[in-house]
């Protein structure tokens, strides 16, 4: 299985939240994720999706762009 830190988009949207001051995001996402570990399967909440709404497709898809432009890359 993927980790999320493989994906691009979410690496994109990590960096947004780092970029507009936004990190305590990403603890709150870490602390309710872990505490419904111990809880029923069918009651877990995708709480990861609290990193992408602060965002438009586009925000994320220019930091995407951003993340894999190289500087060898001359785009006009």
């Amino acid at each position: 299985m993927a980790k999320l830190s493989e994906f691009i988009a979410f690496q994109a949207a990590i960096e947004l939240l780092k970029d507009t001051g936004k990190e305590h995001i990403i603890q709150e996402v870490y602390r309710r994720s872990k505490a419904q570990l111990s809880g029923p399967k069918e009651e877990m909440v995708n709480w990861v999706k609290m990193i992408y709404e602060p965002f438009t497709y586009e925000q994320i898809s220019d930091k995407v762009a951003e993340l894999l432009r190289t500087k060898d890359i001359k785009a006009g």
